[in-house]
């Protein structure tokens, strides 16, 4: 069983709701044929086209937020430091929670307000912890698992209410058993759908552009080829699958790279000396792909850290990567293929949100 850490936060939603009429809806739907991009307010129906939300957006700013985690020591609290990308300006967050020694990072908008809030697992006694981005005290989460057995990396909206569902996988005699407190009423859901021997887990995804995130694995065989499956989340059935990657080489970035709002299957090939430090990105339901060197590959020693958000604000992921041993985020945005960078953090400090399972 190996496990996925995808990290997330955010600390203060600024955006605005917008009351729909059915008349507005309707015009909605003929004025915006591409949700990415905003229009101006129209005189008579004040319609504004909505845009899909970016990963790890702390600030409603519609771009991936600059993060980074750093603590001083072992059982010492987790500094989460977060800046601006995007939006109206605004002053860098700083904000301790959890500690470094019993709590993992986790991806999640507990509250649903579409701005990611501050959130840890706990490694010793299970459930979640956060800090509403929508404002007030911290939250805990709490439910019947085994923190010895149970691994809270899956974290996913996979009741389609636009709030993350606490979740965490068991080992279930062999198969991976999800267990996903949903944030609706009704009980928590428990559901079968991978090997706990040959597969990793992936943090929720909507990979089939229904609105809601599915279940995800990548299972490993004898000659280490990847095989993508997913599975819905009330029923564990498989819903498709794709053989992409190996894992000798490869670490595993999928991301919506072409911003279908569904998610693709993508490698980064720059694992060990001689790799060739290509994204390999698989369109998902359609016959596209694209290669693309980017970043250092490479031993421990010299090797980028792979990044994953839409940093430019186009409403697709980037290639992204924190340059190894410095504090520089660098991005091919996906609007123009320009190379951007931005210095975030210190060398030591783990940024966020990063990807890459190997």
């Amino acid at each position: 069983m190996n496990r996925t850490s995808l990290v997330c936060l955010s600390l203060m939603s600024m955006m605005s709701l917008l009351c729909w009429s059915d008349r507005a809806l309707a015009v909605a739907a003929e004025a915006c044929p591409d949700p990415i991009f905003i229009q101006s307010f129209d005189d008579a129906t004040a319609v504004v086209c909505p845009r899909p939300k970016a990963r790890f957006d702390c600030f409603g700013s519609y771009a991936t937020s600059f993060g980074a985690l750093s603590s001083t020591g072992a059982g010492q609290p987790i500094l989460w430091t977060i800046a601006s990308n995007g939006g109206p300006p605004a002053a860098p967050i700083s904000v301790e929670f959890g500690s470094s020694s019993s709590n993992g990072v986790a991806e999640a908008d507990f509250d649903g307000d579409g701005v990611f809030d501050v959130a840890v697992y706990d490694i010793d006694v299970g459930g979640f912890s956060y800090l509403p981005s929508s404002g007030g005290a911290a939250v805990t989460i709490t439910w019947s698992s085994n923190p010895s057995t149970d691994f809270y990396t899956v974290v996913g909206d996979y009741d389609c209410d636009g709030k993350s569902d606490p979740t965490y996988v068991r080992y279930a005699g062999g198969a991976i058993e999800w267990v996903i407190n949903t944030s609706g009423p009704g009980p928590d859901r428990a559901v079968t759908f991978g090997s706990w021997t040959t597969d990793y887990v992936l943090a929720g995804m909507d990979w089939d552009g229904d609105g809601c995130d599915d279940l995800g694995t990548v299972r490993i065989d004898g000659a280490s080829n990847m095989t993508w499956r997913i599975g819905d989340a009330s029923s564990g059935a498989l819903l498709l699958q794709q053989v992409w990657g190996n894992r000798s080489t490869d670490f595993i970035v999928p991301g919506d790279y072409l911003g279908d709002e569904r998610a693709d299957f993508a490698i980064w090939r720059s694992f060990g000396a001689g790799t060739s430090g290509e994204w390999l990105i698989k369109e998902n339901g359609g016959p596209g792909s694209l290669a693309q060197v980017f970043g250092t590959p490479g031993d421990y020693a010299v090797r980028d850290l792979a990044l994953r958000g839409d940093f430019d604000g186009d409403g697709k992921d980037d290639i992204a990567v924190r340059k190894n041993g410095t504090a520089i985020w660098q991005w091919r945005r996906s609007s123009d293929a320009v190379i951007d960078q931005a210095t975030v953090g210190t060398p030591s400090g783990f940024p966020i949100p990063a990807t890459g399972v190997q």
